[in-house]
């Protein structure tokens, strides 16, 4: 009977946990950031954007970047 009751409270610990386990999965955006960062744009990314034929080619070279 003893071993059914920490069986029990083993089932139930496990059964509450609520977020995952390890590193947080990176976001698309995360590699963009890096990309742009090694092009030197740096900080106020946003106001690059609105150039947009020159924002196209940062975002191509950047995609293109290895290890990206």
């Amino acid at each position: 009977m003893h071993n059914d009751a920490i069986l029990i409270a083993v089932i139930a610990r496990i059964s509450c946990k609520t977020h995952p386990l390890g590193r947080p999965a990176l976001q698309q955006r995360d590699d963009l950031v890096k990309g742009l960062k090694l092009l030197g744009v740096d900080g106020d990314w946003s106001r690059e954007s609105l150039d947009r034929p020159r924002w196209r080619q940062l975002l191509k070279v950047a995609r293109c970047i290895e290890g990206l």
